[in-house]
């Protein structure tokens, strides 16, 4: 799985969309996808979804060119909401996004709607997002659900 998505990654730095500028300003990149509901944000099309490990994510993002980046984890449920109409598969997806300058990265489970923070040795699905304009700051209602943790355990009575 690794060698595929380290293909993937140097494809995407040779191959990458790349944002248009036609005179009348930025335009999307070419392929992209405008995410329902949204007037400026696009996506990867669904045939160039693959699962990797943070990192990689990062980096795959960022070799599509100018502007490409994960998205925020606000820009994410957009795209859950919107999941039938996106050719979204179940399976946790990849967010990151600056928050109280620190960088965060959380993932979406798009069969339920769930939110954690994820290990950065995981492997999630990756959807890239562009737009024109800065990713927006956290709302306050977008939280993630918290940690579960194990009770601790009790020694045995004696």
């Amino acid at each position: 799985m690794k060698k595929i998505s380290i293909l993937i990654i140097t494809l995407c730095c040779v191959m990458g969309m790349r944002a248009q500028n036609n005179g009348t300003g930025i335009q999307p990149p070419q392929g992209a996808v405008l995410v329902p509901g949204t007037a400026d944000l696009y996506t990867t099309p669904y045939d160039e979804v693959s699962k990797m490990q943070r990192n990689a994510a990062v980096s795959a993002c960022g070799c599509k060119g100018d502007g490409w980046r994960l998205p925020t984890l606000g820009e994410l449920q957009i795209m859950y909401s919107h999941r039938f109409e996106m050719d979204f598969g179940e399976g946790w997806y990849w967010t990151g996004e600056k928050v109280r300058g620190e960088f965060k990265f959380y993932d979406l489970n798009f069969k339920n709607g769930k939110v954690r923070e994820a290990p950065y040795n995981k492997e999630d699905f990756v959807r890239c997002v562009w737009s024109r304009t800065p990713a927006p700051a956290p709302a306050n209602n977008l939280q993630p659900m918290p940690q579960q943790s194990n009770p601790p355990v009790q020694p045995a009575g004696n």
